[in-house]
């Protein structure tokens, strides 16, 4: 279970956030923030960059299972441009397995970041910023991943959501 202001695990008997003070809602009455409680920018756009990593990698998906279909289809045979038949036709073929792979990958690391798992945040930001070839739609969300995920403080603040303890320097 999360908290839905700032994204700190917590445990089911809890009654309020221990980071942000939040009342759940099984407290009658409901408890403010306290003063000067400011939601973070990881905790504000999480949830989006997942969901749309995911919708990206779907698409993606799409796009590879056609390649993949197109890279079994002898009708380039059919055209005469090859001498015999060929059971599979390697370029649409290998674009097809690249973007089958990295459109999993990218399920798998939206789903992560949707649960707040430790090893999402770097598994997002390098798969969409290899998606940024994508234009347009790949380019902006290479580009708001970067601004959600890669400053310094963004991991700070996704270290919090997940529990981690900072590292040692």
């Amino acid at each position: 279970m999360f908290c839905d202001a700032c994204g700190v695990r917590v445990r089911p008997d809890q009654r309020f956030c221990g980071s942000c003070g939040k009342a759940f809602s099984d407290v009658p009455g409901g408890a403010a923030p306290p003063p000067g409680y400011r939601e973070g920018r990881v905790a504000r756009h999480l949830q989006l960059v997942g969901i749309l990593t995911m919708a990206c990698s779907i698409i993606g998906l799409i796009w590879a299972l056609s390649m993949l279909r197109l890279g079994h289809t002898p009708f380039l045979y059919s055209l005469g441009h090859w001498p015999h038949p060929v059971r599979v036709f390697p370029i649409p073929h290998a674009f097809g397995m690249w973007a089958f792979t990295s459109a999993a990958a990218g399920l798998i690391a939206g789903w992560g970041l949707l649960q707040r798992l430790p090893w999402a945040r770097p598994a997002v930001l390098l798969i969409n910023t290899l998606a940024m070839v994508y234009v347009p739609f790949g380019t902006l969300l290479g580009i708001y991943t970067l601004w959600v995920l890669l400053p310094r403080q963004a991991e700070q603040e996704y270290r919090r959501m997940t529990n981690i303890s900072e590292p040692r320097s």
